[in-house]
């Protein structure tokens, strides 16, 4: 058994992965593996391990059309430390196989921000929303636009950005409109919303 996971639906296939375990002696174990479930045959095929990320829990994955995205998440470090992770990959389930994402101006600093709490596919760009490590008084948004046909990634805004929450950054998700990521803001219990097309946020009447 595992938790932490990634799931997406291809729209044939349910890919799990990544993710943690117990050992027998009770110790945490992340992952770096998978599985594809397909419901028409009731069966269950094992992913290539070949290229893919790092072991991790906690992170984000999305269905393009073609690939699953998987970025960030949490890992741990030589001192059992708990490591926020800037990376991520590129599986093609037809190929079997993984690409992985430049790091290049993507959002935040490796063990720089705490959690994903939004990830959307726009239907050209990985949109991507994370909380800043910051004090009790709260984390701020980092965030970032990934294009999979350049491998390149554009800075999200921070003007008038939703104030995320330090404690618990997996409470709430976006939802994307066809035009907008629409997230909750937690130190105001207001909605926003984001255009990729303008690079704004809007807070939503109440």
């Amino acid at each position: 058994g595992r938790y932490g996971f990634s799931t997406v639906w291809t729209g044939t296939e349910l890919i799990v992965w990544g993710g943690s375990t117990n050992s027998d002696s009770g110790q945490l174990v992340r992952l770096n593996t998978g599985a594809r479930y397909r419901p028409s045959t009731d069966t269950w095929q094992p992913m290539s391990a070949t290229g893919a990320p790092s072991v991790r829990s906690f992170h984000s994955a999305v269905w393009t059309g073609t690939e699953m995205i998987v970025w960030g998440g949490q890992s741990t470090n030589g001192n059992g430390d708990y490591l926020s992770l800037r990376n991520g990959g590129r599986y093609n389930p037809t190929f079997d196989s993984w690409l992985p994402i430049s790091t290049v101006n993507a959002p935040g600093t490796n063990g720089g921000y705490y959690g994903h709490w939004a990830m959307v596919w726009t239907g050209t760009r990985v949109l991507a929303l994370a909380t800043s490590l910051a004090t009790s008084s709260g984390g701020s948004t980092v965030g970032g636009l990934y294009d999979p046909a350049n491998d390149s990634w554009l800075a999200v805004s921070t003007v008038n950005a939703p104030d995320s929450s330090l404690y618990d950054p997996y409470a709430g998700d976006g939802f994307w409109t066809g035009t907008h990521l629409v997230v909750p803001d937690y130190r105001t219990g207001r909605l926003k919303r984001y255009s990729p097309t303008t690079n704004v946020w809007e807070t939503l009447p109440a």
